[in-house]
């Protein structure tokens, strides 16, 4: 045993044996004395035991908290553990499989492939916060009608991008925030993904706080369709509704600090 090793057990006795000696001295479980004392041997299982229920009492208290610097959403505690988090980003792939597809809504019909959460306070207003995520919609559909040999206009593309957004709305968190939130179809060559964003401005000008779920799909068609709406994320109004009220349910729970 080197040295470092008995300075640890000189520490450790040096605490377990007053503890031993001043805790409670009648036993009701274990080995007991002649005087009906509880031992110093049970008393020290004892002291070892309370030491390790204190540590798992604290351990995950934040198991199921995406947190951001200020600000912390409540979500499902298998996202952090298997998902992969990257800056402000949580990332989970292959959501139609297990374990992901059990944790997310209709998980018989395996609606998406992955999601990605973003969590984050930046220096733009609510507006050019808005404006960075519609030009990077509108690059996505300038690439798809690019790769379909139907390239179209500015306007057309602007005309498309506004169809793609629905909102503001309204919304407040559970802690009283109150913000906008916006739903934007994000159509690409080969994938597919429905933003649900919600934007609360920051206590500084020119500042916001945010929550983005970003749910999407992969295109697999060769063929490009008449009418691009074909490959939204979500076919049917009601699967895409249950999806937009399972992201407002995790939004409700953003707390700023």
């Amino acid at each position: 045993m080197n040295k470092s090793n008995y300075l640890i057990l000189i520490l450790l006795f040096s605490v377990i044996i007053p503890y031993a000696q001043n805790s409670g001295s009648t036993g009701t479980t274990g080995a007991t004395g002649p005087t009906g004392k509880t031992s110093v041997i049970d008393k020290v299982t004892k002291f070892s035991n309370d030491i390790v229920d204190q540590g798992q009492k604290g351990v995950d208290t934040n198991a199921n908290k995406f947190i951001q610097d200020n600000l912390t959403l409540t979500i499902p505690s298998l996202w952090k553990e298997k998902g992969f988090v990257l800056m402000s980003d949580l990332k989970i792939n292959k959501a139609d499989e297990d374990p992901f597809v059990k944790t997310l809504p209709l998980p018989q019909k395996k609606l998406i492939k992955g999601m990605v959460l973003t969590l984050n306070s930046i220096h733009k207003s609510p507006q050019d916060k808005k404006q960075q995520v519609l030009t990077q919609v509108k690059a996505h559909l300038a690439d798809y009608y690019k790769q379909s040999g139907k390239p179209a206009s500015a306007k057309e593309l602007d005309d498309q991008v506004n169809a793609f957004v629905t909102g503001p709305e309204k919304f407040t968190t559970a802690q009283g925030k109150e913000g906008e939130l916006y739903l934007i179809h994000d159509i690409q060559a080969q994938q597919s993904n429905y933003i649900v964003l919600f934007m609360v401005p920051g206590a500084k000008p020119g500042t916001v706080q945010f929550v983005q779920f970003q749910f999407y799909k992969y295109i697999y068609e060769t063929s490009f369709p008449d009418d691009i709406m074909e490959w939204r994320t979500f076919v049917y109004p009601d699967d895409q509704q249950t999806y937009v009220d399972f992201a407002k349910k995790i939004i409700k729970t953003l707390v700023i600090r």
